[in-house]
């Protein structure tokens, strides 16, 4: 699978602009070696003192998951377990769900629009619902969500390789907001719903597991919480739009672990939800659950409808468009907005990423195994061809912080199956991109490693480069960006030392995208607060502004 609604295959191409070509603003695309103190280049303090922070936990990370299964297969080649496509299904996630209710002025009409609808012929069978002269309420809502898959900006398509998929219906420029959504389930680790449907010592043990901060019982109680929700609505006899939504998405086909956690979830329901379901409609549920479910920076995790069909590139053309995304709101079932980041062509895939930062600034084998919550292998070109930007070290010829594997880097997933405790470690086919230099010694790559190892034994943000291990590594990244969302610990560090971080994590995602990532925004806006020169100031704040426009056009700037 590519995508959580219901794809099957890999990643496509992240952009369907023609290579080489620079969509963005010049303003977004400064050239490297902006001199120093600019408000886009980082201060390069040497020593600023700051505490040393421990590299895992941050916020959106998707490191650890529930699911332990190991198999890799796509749902389509496996066999959907539920969805609009498949011919079985549970009580609760009934294909034909969806239908329930539906009548019009001919039935053969009807049934030829479900048979459309299930072949992936959604846009032939709004063409026949046309000739309707009278519908019921339940298949005119079927009817407007049909067009919101199928509409000026996108459609859904339906490939026997791919599966569902949405792409663009035509040419889509930068800043294009393509639909504002809100999630059928919203869940957290808070537990409210699970409360009601499992034993009490079953959920007082995974918050207490929580409150201990194991950040993996912190997304089982999320996902707990969520089919408790899914089984409420079913057993309540709530016919809502959320479980009609939820039938068309398509789920994982649980693997040995999963059916495990499937058991271990049914027999600790209390009455009178264990007797209205079976243990096959919690496994169904658990299947859609983990596969359309994103778990993002706000500690919670959202299970969307068209949102869910979209695929999956580490560089993607499409992002969550909502000003200062990362800010909690009140309503956690707000609308999500989703925002083309690149021109888009028509007929190419559109493309999210789905473990976001700052998981996906990490070598490809870190990437996908991120990725191996959804079963599939991603083949964007940052997994396919392109240079390892985020696994650097310094050149030893031009001393720039730019010598990476020359192509994509899967030496922990070698490691991963090797006996060697060290082949972690191993690097091949380096090369500096910026002198080309591609010939580094055995001694110097041994050395690279041994920075490695010492930066992970003892993380301590670098603000410049060290003599071998980059400031824009991965690893640095981490702490840098852990220290920024760490409000206790920011808020004690010095003006200068705030600044330097900001300032590197504007340069490192400038230095992975080209160009300034809207959720570079709240640094740069920090940057603006800790300057004390008034030009300075303002040419940050333009710079702000320059990206908001950008990506966020007829939009207002969040308090």
């Amino acid at each position: 699978r590519a995508c959580p609604g219901g794809r099957a295959g890999a990643g496509a191409p992240p952009t369907g602009r023609a290579a080489g070509t620079q969509p963005h603003p010049p303003e977004l695309r400064p050239a490297r070696g902006t001199p120093a103190g600019s408000p886009v280049a980082p201060r390069r303090t040497e020593a600023c003192g700051w505490p040393k922070q421990r590299t895992g936990g941050a916020p959106g990370s998707l490191h650890n998951d529930i699911n332990r299964g190991t198999g890799r297969q796509s749902s389509a080649a496996a066999g959907c377990c539920v969805g609009m496509g498949g011919d079985s299904g549970s009580a609760i996630l009934d294909p034909g769900r969806y239908w329930w209710g539906c009548a019009c002025d001919s039935d053969s009409t009807l049934e030829q629009i479900q048979c459309l609808v299930k072949q992936g012929q959604y846009r032939k069978a709004l063409e026949v619902a046309s000739s309707l002269q009278r519908v019921s309420g339940h298949l005119e809502h079927a009817l407007m969500d049909l067009k919101r898959l199928v509409c000026d900006d996108f459609e859904l398509v339906t490939d026997q390789v791919k599966g569902r998929y949405l792409r663009a219906s035509r040419d889509l420029p930068i800043g294009t907001a393509l639909i504002r959504e809100r999630p059928l389930v919203v869940s957290d680790a808070q537990g409210e719903h699970a409360a009601k449907v499992f034993q009490q010592d079953f959920v007082a043990e995974i918050q207490q597991s929580v409150q201990d901060g194991d950040e993996e019982a912190e997304q089982l109680m999320a996902m707990l919480d969520a089919i408790a929700m899914v089984v409420k609505l079913s057993v309540e006899k709530t016919e809502s739009i959320t479980l009609r939504r939820l039938a068309w998405l398509e789920g994982h086909c649980l693997e040995a672990g999963d059916l495990d956690m499937r058991n271990l979830m049914f027999t600790k329901m209390v009455e009178p939800y264990r007797s209205r379901v079976t243990a096959k409609d919690v496994g169904d549920v658990y299947g859609v659950l983990m596969c359309n479910r994103f778990w993002g920076s706000d500690r919670q995790s959202d299970v969307m409808w068209v949102c869910s069909m979209f695929e999956h590139s580490c560089n993607p053309t499409v992002f969550r468009g909502d000003v200062d995304p990362s800010k909690p709101k009140k309503d956690k079932y707000r609308s999500r907005k989703m925002t083309t980041l690149l021109p888009v062509k028509k007929g190419s895939a559109l493309t999210v990423d789905y473990i976001g930062l700052p998981t996906v600034y990490a070598p490809t084998w870190a990437r996908r195994s991120a990725l191996g919550h959804w079963r599939f292998s991603c083949l964007c070109q940052w997994c396919t061809q392109q240079p390892e930007r985020c696994r650097a070290f310094v050149c030893p010829t031009c001393k720039e912080p730019e010598l990476t594997p020359a192509g994509p880097d899967l030496s922990g997933a070698e490691a991963a199956s090797s006996e060697d405790p060290k082949s972690i470690a191993r690097l091949k086919n380096l090369a500096c991109l910026k002198c080309g230099f591609d010939e580094p010694s055995e001694a110097y790559l041994n050395r690279c490693i041994q920075a490695e190892d010492d930066f992970k034994d003892a993380p301590e943000l670098l603000f410049t480069s060290g003599r071998r291990l980059s400031e824009f590594h991965s690893a640095n990244f981490a702490v840098a960006w852990n220290a920024f969302y760490q409000d206790v610990i920011f808020r004690c560090a010095s003006p200068d030392e705030q600044r330097a971080v900001c300032e590197l994590l504007v340069e490192s995602l400038f230095r992975l995208y080209g160009y300034h990532h809207p959720q570079s925004l709240e640094f740069i806006h920090t940057l603006a607060e800790l300057s004390e020169d008034q030009e300075e100031q303002a040419q940050i704040l333009a710079l702000e502004h320059v990206i908001f426009v950008t990506f966020f056009p007829g939009g207002k700037r969040a308090a």
